[in-house]
């Protein structure tokens, strides 16, 4: 038995949760580290591509402890299974090694809702980061529009991961868009990401996720 789950913790929120009897857990995607109680056991610090646990184990778990020690809200996506797994163990926070029946098969695939906001600027202020806190992403669709309703904007706007003036040098006229997908095992973060408008109130509308 294998069963794919999800929890959204606010910030510094704890939760438990009854799980069906397990002897592996791994975590497939998480916002930001956190911390978790397996069963009885003490907390310990999760990050996406970690798991625990192996089929030939004694050991089993039903329940278990999440607390959120990020300052904004974590949406953590585990699996929990009484048999093996197909994923591997992430290494040194570098890349979650998927097997090549979860990354290619529909049915085994994480469930992910995009989310979208809109940025705008002024053209006298420098360059401005698109997101003021720290939101990472894995694949992000940016627009050169200045309102989520889809009013292009009047002038192309620039971007670029430098707050530096003349250092953003991605540049999407009105109604264009661009594609930032970080590499396999890698996130970016939008605070980095910096726009640099030519009229007034331009901007950009980004879906993520």
């Amino acid at each position: 038995m294998t069963q794919d789950l999800e929890i959204i913790l606010s910030a510094g929120e704890s939760r438990t949760v009854a799980v069906p009897r397990s002897k592996i857990i791994a975590c497939t995607a998480a916002t930001a580290p956190f911390d978790m109680r397996i069963g009885n056991g003490g907390p310990t610090q999760w990050k996406a591509g970690r798991r625990y646990g192996s089929e030939t184990s004694r050991a089993t778990f039903s329940y278990l402890g999440f607390k959120n020690t990020s300052a904004a809200s974590n949406t953590i996506q585990y699996t929990v299974a009484d048999e093996e797994i197909s994923f591997e163990q992430q290494v040194e926070a570098t890349a979650t090694v998927l097997g090549s029946s979860i990354s290619n098969v529909l049915a085994n695939c994480i469930a992910a809702v995009p989310l979208q906001f809109l940025t705008t600027s002024t053209a006298a202020a420098a360059a401005v980061a698109v997101r003021a806190t720290q939101i990472y992403f894995r694949h992000a669709i940016i627009f050169g529009k200045k309102s989520l309703a889809g009013t292009n904007n009047t002038s192309d706007v620039n971007l670029g991961f430098s707050a530096a003036a003349n250092e953003q040098p991605i540049s999407i006229p009105p109604g264009g868009e661009y594609e930032l997908k970080p590499p396999n095992g890698v996130k970016w973060d939008f605070n980095t990401l910096c726009l640099k408008v030519a009229t007034n109130f331009d901007g950009v509308v980004i879906i993520y996720t």
